[in-house]
């Protein structure tokens, strides 16, 4: 009953700052906020390394073929970045989708992890890079301080409280089973966490050619080994993560204007502008011009 009546109030509050559909940052680093009065079409998206709350409503993401459904009941979690595709399934003008998303800051991971005196990880097997996990009370209660803070001014607020309750938010993150995985990621440690170095490089270095024997040694593992754990962190073959890496980005290039189907290709790494619209238009179900025109 806590856990509900914690919820509503959170609710109300939430519905207070965000009156409108959209998605709207906030003056906290690292958070934003989510609204839909309806539900939305399946869309490709790339998730940065995340915790992913649901307040009201439904949505689901799929990950090769895995399908991750997150509600008022079970947030999402986000270890390393992926590109996945992801719709609103619940959602009405009476009861409108709301949820808010909060970066992992993998330093104020690795700053709790010492206070929890965590020196190593029980992890044993590779596991895919992101999880539901069901909402505990102490994690929504930190959510909804950090909302309440969201628009406040105070400088001591943004300077002490705002990372005390995202450390505090963290932590209780950390403290499932499923924590575990970040846990691994945050301390470096085996195969997981090459991984993860490998798709940093890869986010740093996507105008440029890669080659998977290139993110191999990157992350001082084989190839065959390398591209065995690749998949089952993200679901991907390297080259298929490249290549949809790319095609999200360049998409964002032409939706945010200024660029032509040809810059947009060749800013992020493509050599043959006939090539990208090919497999633009496979990804996304529309040319890259088609893209230029709707959000013109």
């Amino acid at each position: 009953m806590l856990l509900l009546n914690s919820k509503q109030e959170l609710i109300s509050h939430f519905n207070e700052i965000l009156k409108v559909d959209g998605v709207q940052p906030t003056a906290i680093e690292g958070l934003t906020f989510m609204r839909s009065s309806q539900p939305s079409i399946r869309q490709s998206v790339v998730y940065q390394p995340s915790i992913y709350l649901v307040l009201q409503g439904s949505k689901k993401a799929y990950l090769d073929d895995e399908v991750f459904h997150y509600d008022a009941f079970n947030y999402l979690v986000l270890t390393v970045p992926l590109p996945i595709e992801a719709h609103v399934l619940h959602a009405s003008e009476s009861e409108p989708y709301l949820a808010l998303r909060l970066n992992i800051d993998l330093n104020m991971v690795r700053e709790l992890l010492v206070d929890m005196h965590c020196d190593s990880t029980n992890l044993q097997t590779v596991k895919r890079g992101m999880y539901i996990s069901p909402i505990e009370s102490g994690l929504l209660n930190g959510f909804s301080r950090l909302i309440t803070l969201s628009d406040s001014q105070d400088l001591n607020h943004q300077r002490i409280l705002i990372p005390m309750i995202k450390k505090e938010i963290l932590y209780y993150v950390l403290r499932t089973k499923q924590g575990e995985l970040l846990r691994t990621i945050a301390q470096g440690q085996r195969q997981q966490a090459k991984i993860s170095q490998a798709i940093h490089f890869i986010q740093n270095h996507i105008d440029q050619l890669l080659d998977v024997q290139i993110l191999a040694r990157e992350a001082n593992m084989s190839t065959s080994s390398f591209h065995q754990y690749f998949k089952v962190v993200t679901g991907l073959s390297p080259v298929q993560y490249i290549k949809n890496l790319r095609l999200h980005l360049a998409k964002r290039l032409l939706l945010q204007g200024g660029y032509s189907v040809s810059e947009a290709a060749f800013k992020v790494g493509y050599s043959s502008a006939s090539q990208f619209s090919r497999e633009y238009k496979r990804l996304f179900q529309m040319s890259p011009s088609k893209s230029l025109v709707n959000c013109a």
